[in-house]
C-alpha cells in the first residue's frame, strides 16, 4: 500500500481495516514514507479521524542499508573468495562506501554476477561507472545489459555470429516492456503480451524476421526479467529496474519531442520520482542543447490540462528534475501543478516559476539559489533548505509552515499565520516582495506563536504514533513542561472536548489521555488561532 501525499484510496482503504481489526490484530503496511510522521495535522486528519475510536499504535519497521559485513558476507554465499578486497576496490573506485553499489541488496547481488565474471568485466565497469557520475545508473545496468547481449543475444544465423541488438537497441526494447506495464497499470506482463511488444519493436527497428524471432524467445529469458503467476507472466526482477526503463522510455519521448506519446505516458498517474528523475537523467545525457525546447513541449502540455490533470502534475515533476543543478537562468514555468515534495533535495539555480500550485513539498537538501516565485501556492511547506540566496517570493500564498522549533522539548512547529510564516520564512534565506515587486527590508521582529500553543502542538504530535497516550508516557515527553500542561493547559482541553482522560484496566490501573475531537477540528482551530491559545481555545467547536 502506497500512501504518499494526498492518495485518498490508500488512506481510506487502510483506515477500513484497521478498523476491521477492533483493536485485536497487527498488520505491517509497506509504504514509501509512514504515514504517521507527516508532520502537518492536516495530512494524518484523514486516517487519524477514521481510527478515532479504537486503540492503534504504530510502529515503524524499515530496511537498513547493508553494511560492509554484510556485503563481504554475502560475497563468501556466493562463492566469491575476494568478496573483501572487492568491497574495497568498488569504494575506493566510487569514492564512497555509502554508495547504493554497495549497500542496497538488488544492485550488490548485480555487482557480483559482474564480480563472477572476467576481471575485465569488473574493471569495465568500475571505470563506466565512474566517481561522480551522474548517469552511475544507466552505466552499471549497461554493463549487464551488456553482458547479456554479447554472451546470450546472438544471432547463429549470421556467419560470423554476433549480437542480435547493439546495447541501445537492448535498452530500447526493455523500456518498451516497461512503458508497456505503466500504460495497463500493471506490475507484470502476459508472455503472449511480450511477443506482441518485441514484434511491434522489430518492425519499428527495421529487423529481419529470422532475427525477431529469435529476439522474442531470448526476451523471456532475459536476467531483468522473471516469470510469476505459474510462469504465464513476466516482470523485472526489481521496480527500481522497471522505474528506470519507465524513466527511459519517457525520456526517448521527450527527446523526440513527441508530444502524442509523452502526454499517453504521463496522463496514467502520477509518475514515481525515480522514473521522473531517470527521464530528466536520460534527457540531460542526450540532448541537453535541446532541454529548453522540451520544456516548452511540457509547458504547452500542462498549459492545456486542468489544474487536477496527471499531466500538469507530472510536467512539473519533470521541469524542475530537469533543471536540477543546471543553470535555469531564463528559464520561466508558468501555471504548473508540482507533486509532493517536488523541491525536496533539488539544487535549482535561475529558474522563474509563475501561477502555479505546489503540493506539500519539504525543503530538506533543497539548494534554491537566484529564483523566484510569483502568485504561486504552496499547500505546506517543511523548512529549513540546505541553502536559500537571492530567492524571491512575490504574492505567493503558503497556506501553513513547518520547521523545527529552537527548543527541542517543542519539537516540530506548524504556523498558519501569514506574519508569523512571512517571519520564519525571511529566517530561512527567503526575500519577501510586495505586489509592485518591491523587496522588502528585514521583518520587524513579531511575537510568534504561544508558549502555550506550541506546547498544544508538541501533545498532539504524540498521537500521530498511538490513538492512546499513558499519562506517564506523556510526563517523559513533556519533561519539565508537563507540570505546566497538567495544571494550565490539559483541563482547557478536557472542558472543550479534544482530550479525554480516562483508565486503562491491566496488571495496572494507569491514567491515560485519546484524542476525542477529529484532528480535522482540531487542525482548523489551529489555522485560525494566530499563533494564540486563547484563540485556538475560541475556535474549537462548542
Amino acid at each position: 500500500m502506497i500512501i504518499e501525499g494526498t492518495s485518498d484510496e490508500a488512506v481510506s482503504a487502510l483506515g477500513q481495516l484497521v478498523n476491521n481489526l477492533e483493536s485485536a490484530g497487527t498488520i505491517l503496511i509497506a509504504t514509501r514514507k509512514a504515514y504517521h510522521e507527516y508532520k502537518s495535522f492536516r495530512s494524518i486528519a484523514q486516517l487519524f479521524d477514521s481510527i478515532l475510536h479504537v486503540d492503534v499504535a504504530f510502529g515503524r519497521v524499515s530496511l537498513d542499508p547493508w553494511n560492509r559485513e554484510q556485503f563481504i558476507k554475502y560475497g563468501q554465499k556466493r562463492g566469491i573468495d575476494r568478496a573483501e578486497m572487492l568491497y574495497e576496490t568498488v569504494a575506493e573506485s566510487l569514492g564512497s562506501k555509502d554508495h547504493s553499489l554497495l549497500t542496497r541488496a538488488v544492485l550488490v547481488r548485480r555487482l557480483m554476477d559482474v564480480a563472477n565474471g572476467d576481471d575485465s568485466d569488473l574493471s569495465n565497469t568500475l571505470e563506466r561507472i565512474g566517481e561522480k557520475s551522474e548517469h552511475f545508473f544507466l552505466e552499471f545496468l549497461s554493463a549487464i545489459v551488456e553482458r547479456e547481449a554479447n554472451g546470450k543475444w546472438i544471432d547463429r544465423s549470421s556467419e560470423p555470429p554476433r549480437p542480435l541488438l547493439n546495447l541501445q537497441e537492448h535498452h530500447l526494447l526493455l523500456s518498451r516492456i516497461a512503458e508497456e506495464m505503466w500504460l495497463q497499470s500493471t506490475d507484470d506482463i502476459r508472455i503472449d503480451d511480450i511477443g506482441l511488444v518485441a514484434e511491434l519493436f522489430v518492425e519499428e527497428q527495421g529487423i529481419a524476421p529470422a532475427v525477431a524471432r529469435q529476439i522474442e524467445e531470448q526476451l523471456k529469458q532475459h536476467t531483468l526479467l522473471v516469470k510469476t503467476k505459474g510462469g504465464r507472466w513476466l516482470t523485472f526482477d526489481h521496480d527500481i529496474f522497471r522505474y528506470f526503463y519507465l524513466g527511459y522510455a519517457l525520456g526517448v519521448e521527450l527527446v523526440k519531442r513527441d508530444m502524442h506519446n509523452v502526454k499517453s505516458i504521463l496522463e496514467v498517474t502520477t509518475m514515481p520520482r525515480v522514473a521522473v528523475d531517470h527521464a530528466a537523467s536520460y534527457v540531460r545525457g542526450v540532448a541537453n542543447e535541446r532541454l529548453r525546447s522540451v520544456l516548452t513541449l511540457l509547458q504547452q502540455l500542462a498549459s492545456r490540462e486542468p489544474m487536477t490533470s496527471f499531466v500538469r502534475e507530472n510536467c512539473g515533476s519533470l521541469a524542475v528534475a530537469l533543471v536540477d543543478v543546471l543553470d535555469a537562468h531564463g528559464i520561466t514555468l508558468s501555471q504548473m501543478s508540482f507533486p509532493f515534495d517536488a523541491l525536496s533535495g533539488r539544487n535549482v539555480c535561475g529558474l522563474k516559476v509563475s501561477e502555479s500550485h505546489f503540493a506539500n513539498t519539504s525543503l530538506s537538501g533543497a539548494r534554491l539559489v537566484d529564483c523566484a516565485f510569483e502568485n504561486c501556492r504552496f499547500d505546506r511547506l517543511d523548512g529549513p533548505a540546505e541553502q536559500i540566496r537571492n530567492t524571491t517570493l512575490l504574492s505567493c500564498e503558503i497556506a501553513s509552515l513547518v520547521y523545527q522549533d529552537e527548543d527541542p522539548d517543542y519539537g516540530d512547529i506548524e504556523l498558519y499565520g501569514p506574519s508569523h510564516i512571512r517571519q520564519q520564512l525571511v529566517q530561512f534565506g527567503f526575500e519577501i516582495a510586495d505586489l509592485s515587486g518591491t523587496r522588502q527590508g528585514p521583518v520587524e521582529p513579531a511575537r510568534g506563536m504561544s508558549d502555550d500553543l506550541k506546547l498544544v502542538q508538541r501533545v498532539l504530535r504524540t498521537f500521530t504514533r498511538t490513538t492512546r497516550v499513558y499519562e506517564s508516557t506523556m510526563q517523559v515527553r513533556l519533561g519539565t513542561k508537563f507540570s505546566r500542561f497538567e495544571k494550565e493547559i490539559l483541563p482547557t482541553l478536557v472542558a472543550k472536548g479534544v482530550l479525554g482522560r480516562e483508565t486503562h484496566e491491566g496488571r495496572q490501573n494507569r491514567r491515560c489521555l485519546r484524542i476525542t475531537m477529529p484532528m480535522r477540528r482540531i487542525e482548523e482551530a489551529m489555522a485560525n488561532a494566530g499563533g494564540e491559545f486563547g484563540h485556538f481555545v475560541d475556535a474549537l467547536p462548542a
